[in-house]
């Protein structure tokens, strides 16, 4: 039995041509679509045990079960390949979905395949409850009432944008920035900006805020869970803070001589680290937050239309609808 694993790639990479090439037993071909490598595919060959296997209760099926044919780690492995092809064009190579099809070689593994394909997907889950929608208008509803910018919700949004996508060093720096803007006064010593940090009670109270949020934590996968107990969990918002700049500076500069030099590739060792960050900035722009969307006006106009759209509808108010003092101060979790 043959497994093929199929990558697609972004970017402009381009080539005059393409053909098979085969590494250590396995079979590496490209996708070209005019000039352009698109996708890239490797073939290898397992045991005809790893197929996935149907459960089926009562002549239907309950679950397919699919086995661990060795997709992450050779996604990691082609970190690498992602890197030198970076100098010609490649943005990147989109290892986060993983195509995967099993190939037969034989009558016997056809038959045996009851799946011949499967699709492996990392991505961020969806939110557990829908936003309420007055959360949702309301920014923008603000957004055009007021011609106003707000740097450390740009960081903020930055930073989430990086968390989605496993950029986990990269969101250390922009939830980072939302503190440095909001609390940092202008320092950018270590010493100094850590001083800034302790004398403001508005951070100090969102760092221990996030550090006793127990649905933050158990949220938090099995290891970040227990390395959280025996870290941020034993700290004060002291220690928390210079470990808070502490990896900032670390992760700023980077050495070949150095053994303990961080891994851009690596960004899952920093996951724990940028979620707690996370958290402490979102209580830390929550502030803003409130400013711009619990206005009196913004909730006016807002609630103006909420009584014009529902009171137009069939049957008054629709399930689910929230009253409009409770959609005066009702605010997310």
């Amino acid at each position: 039995m043959k497994i093929r694993y199929a990558y697609k790639l972004k970017g402009s990479l381009r080539a005059d041509e393409t053909f098979p090439i085969e590494v250590n037993g396995q079979e590496l071909s490209f996708v070209l679509e005019k000039e352009r490598i698109v996708g890239i595919a490797i073939t290898r060959s397992i045991p005809s045990s790893l197929i996935p296997e149907v459960i089926t209760e009562a002549n239907q099926i309950s679950e397919v079960r699919i086995p661990d044919v060795g997709a992450g780690n050779l996604a990691k492995s082609l970190r690498l390949a992602e890197g030198l092809l970076s100098l010609f064009g490649l943005e990147g190579i989109e290892l986060n979905v993983t195509d995967i099809t099993w190939v037969p070689e034989n009558s016997e593994e056809e038959q045996s395949l009851a799946v011949s394909a499967f699709s492996h997907r990392l991505e961020a889950p969806l939110s557990e409850e829908p936003v309420p929608f007055h959360l949702i208008a309301r920014p923008v509803i603000s957004a055009l009432l007021r011609n106003a910018s707000e740097v450390p919700l740009s960081f903020f949004r930055r930073g989430s944008v990086e968390m989605h996508q496993g950029g986990y060093i990269q969101a250390i720096y922009n939830f980072y920035f939302v503190l440095e803007t909001l609390f940092g006064n202008g320092k950018t010593k270590n010493a100094a900006i850590e001083k800034e940090f302790l004398s403001s009670r508005e951070l100090v109270s969102a760092i221990e805020d996030a550090r006793n949020d127990r649905d933050f934590v158990n949220e938090l996968e099995a290891d970040d869970r227990r390395a959280f107990e025996n870290s941020f969990a034993r700290m004060g918002a002291e220690d928390i803070i210079r470990r808070i700049v502490g990896t900032r500076g670390f992760l700023h500069h980077h050495s070949r001589k150095d053994q303990r030099s961080w891994n851009p590739d690596n960004q899952e060792s920093y996951t724990l680290d940028a979620r707690f960050l996370m958290q402490i900035a979102f209580k830390a722009v929550w502030g803003i937050f409130t400013k711009y969307v619990f206005d009196e006006n913004v909730i006016k106009v807002f609630m103006d239309h909420h009584k014009k759209y529902h009171s137009s509808s069939a049957g008054g108010e629709s399930g689910g609808t929230q009253s409009g003092d409770t959609l005066l101060n009702s605010r997310p979790k």
